[in-house]
């Protein structure tokens, strides 16, 4: 069997984790403990009107600065604090 690449090189674990995260039809952000956006879909750009390499670094309260009074701040930071996973959803009114 023959091993088929990208244009840009042999995948990535990077690349398969995009591929999977545009797969999906919601708007997903990766966030990490400090809250800064270390990933994000197609479709968070979309809903954000930013590219993914302009989220990527950011701190979520300058993307979203709303993200600090929403459910989601404080199930995250609890979820943080207790280093204890967490799977919740959020809808929000403010975008679309």
């Amino acid at each position: 069997m023959e091993t088929q690449y990208h244009a840009e090189g042999p995948p990535t674990p990077g690349n398969e984790v995009n591929e999977v995260l545009d797969s999906i039809g919601e708007a997903i952000l990766l966030i990490d403990r400090q809250s800064i956006i270390t990933g994000a879909n197609r479709e968070a750009e979309d809903l954000l009107g930013l590219s993914r390499a302009a989220l990527i670094g950011r701190p979520l309260r300058d993307v979203y600065p709303r993200s600090k009074s929403s459910e989601f701040f404080e199930r995250y930071h609890r979820s943080i604090s207790a280093q204890t996973p967490a799977r919740f959803n959020e809808v929000n009114h403010h975008f679309k």
